[in-house]
């Protein structure tokens, strides 16, 4: 309601014994809550269930085998054994198959995550329960893994992970994930984010909004295919007096133009290095992402599309170009999530319709150890921060639940470029240098991003009291790039809403 020195606020707000709450921030450092833009809540909280098999510190064949073991010993005869977050690049970079599990989980099936979310390992039970075959026929916008035989080896990758689905939680056991989600997520200071999930997982916030359960102010971001459903829901919420929360936002579609690099189905100009023969994949036909993006622009719906690789990347540009002039311009913000990898040619027309670069900093940790075998040259295209910052609007996220959402480690990966492959950085005149504006694209920028920038993003009057306490500078530990240090800086006290939902007291 107001801010200003503290004799002013207290003489305009008396303290009142039992109703007011001081926080003493002498030697702390407050900022805008962080707005984190763009997580996946229910993929997350599943992830750190106790029945989840966490794969990602796997480093060997003998070790992945294990812990399949293991879980299946957990589970009776025909329940599913579910986990992920594995990454070949660990071993060598050579892709599992269902003979490394198959052995041990002859009576249960098996669904096993690729860290990059776009890659699935299955074994031969599931294969059997979903009748997939030699015969099986190739899915648009992914692939069927296969053996020099042409038989199933147990890889599905993107649209072709849809062949097999696995166990689902129940309602409370997603609610339950998501709350769970949201607390992990406070203690990094995280006070909004932009959720990508299903129109379900939607409704699920929208029963926990409505029971005050979400600690978090969260933008849900449906699939774009299914635009009419959010034109409706919208219509609905509006027509009800139900469309003014201030904890579910609603309005934004998300689409896919193509794969992930690690799992070598980002869309690319020219093949892989490592694969000649392949370009990656297109998930959305062309004309499908144009006609849906054309008709969630009529609808007055805000689009993203995930556009990984550079054709990924150029076709997107194009299909947003195209929709602007057929319908006019207007405030769109169409934001591009990932703009992974982008040549220098196409950062025109990021500024030319002010397309928002929705990035994850601290993928480039992970990316950077594997990209010069998949990419060669073209790796210094990847993660245009410093020229995507100059040409237009820059947000920050971290796609957890496939990265951590530890705003520290983004911080230091957008100024640093650090990775264990290259300690002093790679390509750093694509770092950014100010802390300021790393600071911007998480918290101003990123609520600009969801058109909510009248709300939060600020410590300002007539915003809503979302702050976060550092115990630290992160100003002065950046300018000083004391790395290390500023990742062990510990966040005091996380505040929605003018309610502390997080403090480390």
């Amino acid at each position: 309601e107001y801010v200003g020195e503290d004799w002013d606020v207290l003489k305009k707000y008396p303290i009142k014994a039992n109703h007011t709450l001081v926080i003493n921030g002498t030697g702390k450092f407050c900022t805008p809550g962080f707005i984190d833009s763009h997580v996946h809540l229910l993929a997350a909280g599943l992830s750190t269930s106790d029945h989840f098999v966490d794969l990602h510190s796997v480093t060997t064949q003998q070790e992945f085998t294990q812990k399949i073991s293991d879980a299946v010993k957990t589970k009776k005869e025909g329940e599913w054994v579910q986990g992920g977050s594995w990454n070949n690049v660990n071993w060598g970079g050579q892709y599992p198959n269902k003979t490394w599990i198959d052995s041990v989980s002859p009576s249960n099936p098996v669904y096993l995550e690729h860290w990059s979310s776009h890659l699935v390992l299955v074994n031969s039970v599931a294969l059997a329960q979903f009748k997939i075959t030699k015969e099986t026929p190739e899915i648009e916008g992914g692939v069927i893994g296969r053996d020099q035989n042409g038989e199933p080896n147990g890889l599905l990758f993107d649209e072709a992970m849809g062949l097999v689905t696995p166990a689902m939680p129940s309602e409370e056991q997603s609610k339950s994930a998501i709350k769970s989600a949201m607390k992990e997520l406070n203690k990094f200071g995280i006070t909004s984010a932009v959720n990508m999930g299903s129109f379900n997982e939607y409704k699920l916030h929208r029963q926990l909004a409505n029971d005050n359960n979400l600690t978090l102010r969260v933008m849900s971001a449906t699939p774009l295919h299914q635009w009419q459903n959010m034109s409706n829901e919208i219509t609905y919420l509006k027509e009800n007096g139900l469309y003014d929360n201030n904890y579910l936002f609603v309005g934004m579609l998300k689409g896919f133009a193509d794969g992930a690099l690690g799992s070598h189905t980002a869309a690319l100009i020219d093949a892989y290095a490592d694969q000649p023969n392949n370009k990656g994949v297109l998930v959305t036909p062309p004309q499908d992402l144009s006609q849906w993006v054309n008709e969630a622009d009529k609808h007055k719906l805000q689009v993203c599309i995930h556009a990984i690789g550079d054709e990924a990347n150029r076709l997107t540009l194009e299909i947003y170009d195209n929709v602007t002039a057929a319908n006019g311009r207007r405030d769109r913000r169409y934001r591009i999530e990932h703009a992974q990898q982008v040549q220098l040619q196409h950062i025109e027309s990021f500024k030319k319709n002010k397309i928002i670069a929705s990035l994850q900093p601290i993928h480039m940790v992970d990316d950077f150890e594997y990209a010069s075998e998949l990419l060669g040259d073209r790796t210094v295209d990847l993660y245009r921060l410093f020229s995507l910052n100059n040409a237009t609007t820059t947000v920050y996220g971290s796609d957890w639940s496939v990265a951590s959402p530890d705003v520290r480690l983004g911080i230091v990966a957008a100024m640093s470029r650090q990775s264990k492959k290259y300690p002093q950085g790679y390509n750093l005149e694509e770092s950014v240098p100010r802390i300021e504006d790393v600071l911007k694209s998480y918290t101003v920028h990123a609520a600009h991003a969801m058109f909510k920038e009248e709300q939060v993003g600020k410590i300002k009057e007539a915003q809503f009291a979302d702050i976060t306490i550092w115990d630290s500078s992160l100003i002065d530990l950046a300018n000083n790039k004391q790395w290390e240090a500023l990742k062990s800086v510990k966040v005091h006290k996380t505040i929605v809403g003018g309610k502390v939902v997080y403090s480390n007291e």
